[in-house]
């Protein structure tokens, strides 16, 4: 889970999403791991470079890009959040 900064609203999650992901856009793995609440032992940030650059398979690793402010704008009006009650977390 994403830690939150600025209160539990739909605008607050995803800033901190695109946050997020421009970390490990950047390469920076280490910052992207802090970034997440982990229930246990944090992962090497070797290890989820791995997973991400070899989640496709291939020859070749992927890389992690931010998308255009067209499609940021399209993803975040597509995003379906469920907010944080009393009953479930978030």
């Amino acid at each position: 889970m994403i830690q939150i900064e600025g209160g539990h609203t739909a605008s607050a999650y995803l800033d901190a999403f695109w946050q997020w992901v421009t970390l490990m856009a950047d390469g920076d793995y280490d910052a992207a791991i802090d970034a997440l609440y982990w229930d246990g032992d944090k992962p090497e940030p070797s290890a989820i470079r791995h997973s991400i650059e070899h989640f496709f398979g291939g020859p070749d690793p992927w890389s992690v890009v931010v998308p255009n402010e067209r499609l940021v704008d399209e993803i975040n009006r597509s995003a379906e959040i469920q907010l944080p009650t009393e009953d479930q977390p978030g």
